[in-house]
């Protein structure tokens, strides 16, 4: 997990805890992944895509 963060005192969770969070990180991957897809099925089709501040989740790790 190089890349994501998980929270502090995430050893110290019990299963169930670890499990929900891990669940809850793939889950936000996904939805990345789905947003890059559909961009650059977008750019692929001819269209340009334009970046709104909504659309940006690297931003919504700044604001945390």
């Amino acid at each position: 997990m190089a890349t994501s963060k998980l929270p502090k005192g995430f050893n110290k969770m019990t299963l169930l805890d670890q499990e929900r969070t891990l669940a809850k990180k793939l889950q936000e991957m996904y939805s990345v992944v789905d947003e890059i897809t559909k961009a650059l099925a977008k750019v692929r089709g001819g269209y340009k895509y334009e970046v709104t501040e909504l659309v940006r989740p690297d931003l919504e790790d700044l604001k945390v």
